[in-house]
């Protein structure tokens, strides 16, 4: 469809009147310079558009790599590490740290404590948790992938996944851990792997 000019000529005028044209400053006057405010707008959407572009590409990650983050509360906390049987030196593993509640209540059990979590934001807040519980020197979190890590000579593992995720996981540990390892799953449990023991809704399991 052919457009006539004259309408194409206002239409480009409203827009440029609309977005471009500074209070204050005539319409016909030449137009350089696009005011502070303009520049704010665009840098601040851009860097909440990445924003919400890391979180939601993390989260869908995790949602078919592991689980969305739901936390624990303290009583099956209290029951994960209690059946973790840690004692001090213990190498302790978290995958799926989430805000670190589990790491750093494996750190004040006396264990070498350490998490993976995904999710940037959920790392950045576990960091500042460590280092306002006071146990940096045996907690720390990586930010990345449980998956590629290889878990030889951990003592204790836990995890809270969700349950299209527990056959992979199962194979991935009976492979990796030494015989005596403990693993506490909470909520879930293994397809085939029997656990030894039950708190709440916390299942123990014994390589």
């Amino acid at each position: 469809m052919n457009w006539p000019t004259s309408t194409l000529k206002r239409l480009t005028a409203s827009l440029y009147y609309n977005f471009f044209w500074i209070p204050g400053r005539p319409r016909g006057a030449r137009h350089d310079k696009k005011p502070m405010s303009f520049w704010l707008i665009v840098i601040s959407t851009i860097i909440m558009s990445l924003m919400f572009g890391v979180f939601f590409a993390t989260t869908g990650y995790s949602v078919f790599f592991g689980a969305p983050f739901l936390p624990t509360d303290k009583r099956n906390v209290d029951f994960m590490i209690a059946l973790s049987g840690l004692k001090p030196g213990d190498r302790f593993a978290d995958l799926g740290s989430g805000d670190g509640r589990l790491v750093i209540a494996a750190a004040k059990a006396g264990a070498k404590a350490e998490g993976w979590e995904i999710n940037p934001y959920l790392w950045l807040i576990s960091k500042l948790r460590i280092a306002f519980s006071g146990v940096g020197k045996n907690a720390k979190v990586h930010l990345g992938s449980y998956w590629w890590e290889n878990f030889k000579g951990v003592d204790a593992v836990s995890l809270y996944l969700i349950h299209i995720q527990m056959p992979r996981m199962e194979k991935k540990l009976q492979a990796e851990l030494a015989p005596g390892a403990r693993v506490v799953s909470h909520v879930f449990k293994f397809p085939t792997w029997q656990p030894v023991e039950k708190r709440g809704a916390v299942y123990l399991y014994q390589r």
